[in-house]
């Protein structure tokens, strides 16, 4: 399944077979500001985040910030990392009741001193990186609660790339 956004603000989601062939596409989902990034989860979920700071399933607002969020990644326990314009990655846990989805948040992964814009979980880690040039290495197992100044890696200057 690939996804993408369009101009009127629609997120359509369109499956592709293995045979490589695109294959029609569901009702595309209206999303009130402009979306900022996607993520898919290991369930098929598909999670966005738009300039007003909200944090979307399938559709449905489940939590947000109080900054605009720039980049959203699942991780492998199903906890959601939100990356934001205040130098910050917010972790937020499912605490779904009565089958109406809610996300709560769970703590900050602080170690940034610009924004940051990308995020990718690779293994049980997650990547984070963004305008102060360095790329923060989180244990994606840590426990819950506020946690900084994990390993880095320093960019040399003029340095650009993309985060998958």
């Amino acid at each position: 399944v690939i996804a993408f956004a369009d101009s009127t603000k629609h997120v359509h989601r369109i499956p592709v077979s293995d045979e490589s062939e695109v294959e029609q596409g569901s009702t595309p989902i209206h999303v009130p500001k402009t979306p900022t990034s996607m993520s898919f989860a290991q369930d098929g979920a598909l999670w966005v985040t738009d300039r007003f700071g909200d944090v979307l399933r399938d559709g449905r607002v489940v939590c947000g910030t109080v900054s605009t969020a720039t980049h959203i990644a699942v991780l492998p326990d199903g906890r959601i990392a939100v990356a934001d314009r205040d130098e910050k990655v917010r972790i937020f846990k499912d605490t779904t009741v009565s089958g109406e989805p809610f996300y709560e948040l769970d703590g900050f992964w602080l170690g940034h001193r610009e924004y940051v814009s990308a995020l990718a979980v690779a293994g049980s880690r997650l990547v984070s990186g963004g305008g102060d040039r360095w790329l923060c290495v989180w244990d994606g197992a840590a426990l819950p609660g506020t946690h900084s100044a994990p390993p880095q890696i320093a960019l040399g200057p003029g340095t650009h790339g993309v985060m998958q």
